[in-house]
């Protein structure tokens, strides 16, 4: 037979410990935790151009390569050139050259023996989660006997970065 001070005593102890959890609940407080989308996107504008057959030229208008979402100080982007429709038929040279805004830096350089290249950028200038534009030219040479529509693009992607940005 079970005694009443054991009966009291338990439930005093269970007293206490629904005390306990009223008391946990009343202070507690709920954090949110919102994960972050650091990946850097990427955008590529790229310039059309007109040609003639035998012409040589540099395209008037620069193309852009822009990265948004910068986390990082450090980024490295992976550029290429693809020819979607006669690029390599009517072209004896295509040169894209990635320049800085002020144009006297080459941060990679693609052609039609070299359409794969991967450079370096310092993004330490940008504010954290903005985005930076990198400028590029194209420049050609064209074969006498040219498709009469050709289709190229410009690839991107950001391969790796370093060093998170602090606040």
């Amino acid at each position: 037979m079970v005694s009443k001070k054991r009966v009291f005593a338990s439930l005093a102890l269970i007293a206490i410990a629904i005390t306990t959890i009223a008391w946990a609940q009343a202070i507690m407080d709920v954090g949110t935790i919102t994960i972050l989308d650091v990946e850097p996107t990427v955008n590529v504008t790229t310039p059309s151009l007109q040609i003639t057959p035998g012409s040589k030229g540099t395209s008037p208008t620069n193309g852009t390569l822009n990265v948004s979402k910068v986390h990082f100080n450090y980024t490295v982007i992976r550029v290429s050139l693809v020819d979607l429709n006669g690029l390599y038929k009517s072209m004896n040279s295509f040169t894209v050259t990635f320049l800085n805004q002020t144009g006297n830096v080459v941060w990679a350089q693609l052609t039609l023996d070299e359409p794969l290249a991967e450079f370096f950028y310092n993004s330490t200038a940008t504010a954290k989660g903005e985005s930076f534009e990198i400028p590029f030219v194209i420049s050609w040479l064209a074969e006498q006997n040219t498709e009469p529509t050709i289709n190229y693009g410009i690839a991107a992607e950001v391969v790796d970065t370093y060093d998170y940005k602090v606040a």
